[in-house]
């Protein structure tokens, strides 16, 4: 019994050996581990797996065809090019003619989406790259400005839709304050005069909005954040109170009017609201305990 148990841990040993070298770790262990549970008959079952698998060819696996056509995940569907430059650092290139060509192409391919880039282009030495880049700047504006024109032509007829309509009202000056939004973000290129008539176009849009959907607090904080950059504090504070009477209990009602004060420079009053707003009746957020702990600690 002992010479058939160590000829078994014997071939189950070798068996593991041969396995591992032509199989791969693991593998071998669970084919090992069925020659050892099953003394015999386990060896005979894996020899004759074996043998049908190399006169069937069954063990000569291919990769599937969508594994070898799938692209590396870092690069996507881009092959690799050295030559591929950035196009922020084209205007760091000294050869003028190389970057006028590298600029010039990302236009007529419409890649240029990044406002620093064009900036940039548009104070470059070279003239024709300045060139290309104050038409496309100028090009972006004029579709916006299309667009714009649309959206308020939407918004002065909102009075023809019926009163019941706010949903189809509020949709409508939603998309228009949307655009609004993009245009603005092309302060830079924008005169002050339009600037500032456009940014309070958006706050009064905003300021309609809260009389179409008054359950929705952003419209409420985004135009009192608005108006505290315009510097309209007596807007602000209007905004503030209505907000603060439709939602009692909402801490970022007390929080709105701490921005106030905080911009107006009136720390009494912003201590009087830090008091109200740790006596209000409601569970108060990490923001609102931040805020707490700055403004005690002054």
């Amino acid at each position: 019994m002992e010479v058939l148990l160590f000829f078994h841990l014997a071939a189950s040993l070798l068996y593991f050996l041969l396995a591992d070298h032509h199989l791969g770790r693991l593998p071998a262990i669970c084919e090992t581990t069925l020659v050892a549970v099953i003394p015999g008959f386990g060896l005979v079952i894996m020899v004759i797996y074996h043998t049908i698998c190399r006169l069937w060819h069954l063990d000569e696996r291919e990769p599937p065809k969508d594994e070898e056509d799938k692209p590396d995940v870092f690069t996507g569907h881009m092959d690799y090019d050295e030559n591929i430059v950035p196009l922020n650092d084209t205007f760091l290139m000294d050869d003028a003619k190389k970057k006028r060509e590298f600029f010039t192409t990302a236009i007529k391919q419409n890649v240029v989406t990044n406002r620093s880039i064009l900036r940039m282009a548009m104070g470059d030495s070279d003239r024709e790259t300045a060139y290309y880049a104050v038409s496309l700047m100028t090009t972006k504006l004029e579709a916006l400005d299309n667009r714009l024109f649309a959206a308020e032509d939407e918004v002065r007829r909102l009075d023809e839709l019926p009163n019941w309509d706010t949903a189809g009202k509020a949709d409508i000056l939603n998309r228009y304050i949307d655009i609004l939004k993009e245009y603005l973000s092309y302060g830079d290129f924008i005169d002050n005069v339009t600037y500032a008539q456009k940014r309070r176009d958006y706050q009064q849009a905003l300021d309609r909005l809260t009389k179409f959907r008054p359950e929705e607090k952003s419209y409420y904080e985004d135009e009192i954040g608005l108006l505290l950059a315009m510097q309209d504090f007596d807007k602000a504070t209007d905004v503030c109170e209505t907000f603060q009477a439709r939602f009692p209990l909402e801490e970022r009602t007390y929080l709105a009017f701490i921005k106030l004060y905080q911009a107006q420079g009136e720390p009494v009053k912003l201590r009087e609201k830090i008091k109200e707003l740790k006596a209000c009746p409601v569970a108060l957020s990490v923001e609102a305990m931040r805020v707490i702990r700055f403004w005690d600690g002054k």
